[in-house]
C-alpha cells in the first residue's frame, strides 16, 4: 500500500500504532518506490502522523493517561494485522499472547502485558511542557502535518493544549 501511496497519493497516514522505526525502515522506502515509478520525490509527500499521546499536568495525571494508552496498545497488539510493527521490533510473541487473551475476552488483563519499551516506543509520553518536545523529536525530521488528541476536561486542558499546538506549530522553538 505505500509503495501505491507513493506512485498515486498525494501521502501517507500512518497507523498511530506504528512506530518511528517502523515508518523510516518500511513504509517511507516503499513510498520512495513508487514516487520513483511515478518520477516524483518522497519529498513531494506529506506523511501525517496521528500518534498515540498520553499527557498530564503531573506524574498522577499521567499515569492515568498510561494506563488508557497501555489498554489501547494491548487491544491492537492483539489484532494480528498489526502484527508487522511489531516483528520490526521483536516483539511478535506480545502479539501471539494478546491474540490469545483476547480470544478468551480477558481484557482487562491485556494492558498489563505492555513493557514500558513497548508503550514508550509507540506512544509520546510526557508532561503538557515536554511532550510537544518530545512528538518533534520523534516525528519532526518526517512528519509534514501531525494530529493528536487530547483530553480538556479540566480547567486549563484546553490552554494547556493551545500551548502544545503553538509549540508544534513553531517547531519547537
Amino acid at each position: 500500500m505505500c509503495q501505491l501511496a507513493g506512485e498515486a497519493c498525494d501521502g501517507i497516514r500512518p497507523h498511530p500504532i506504528t512506530t518511528r522505526k517502523f515508518i523510516t525502515e518500511v513504509m517511507l522506502p516503499k513510498a520512495a518506490l513508487g514516487a520513483k515509478r511515478a518520477g516524483r520525490r518522497l519529498e513531494q509527500l506529506e506523511v501525517a502522523i496521528s500518534p498515540l499521546v498520553a499527557v498530564g499536568e503531573d506524574d498522577a495525571e499521567l499515569g492515568e493517561r498510561v494506563r488508557d494508552v497501555r489498554a489501547r496498545i494491548a487491544f491492537y497488539a492483539s489484532t494480528r494485522t498489526y502484527r508487522p510493527v511489531f516483528d520490526a521490533h521483536g516483539w511478535g510473541g506480545l502479539v501471539d499472547r494478546l491474540h490469545g487473551l483476547s480470544t478468551q475476552q480477558r481484557w482487562e488483563e491485556m494492558p498489563g502485558h505492555i513493557p514500558d519499551e513497548v508503550l514508550e516506543t509507540i506512544a509520546v509520553v510526557g508532561t503538557y511542557r515536554d511532550v510537544a518536545r518530545k512528538i518533534l523529536e520523534r516525528y519532526g525530521d518526517f512528519a509534514t502535518r501531525i494530529e493528536f488528541s487530547l483530553p480538556v476536561r479540566r480547567p486549563g486542558d484546553a490552554e494547556r493544549l493551545r500551548g502544545v499546538i503553538r509549540e508544534l506549530q513553531g517547531r519547537g522553538g
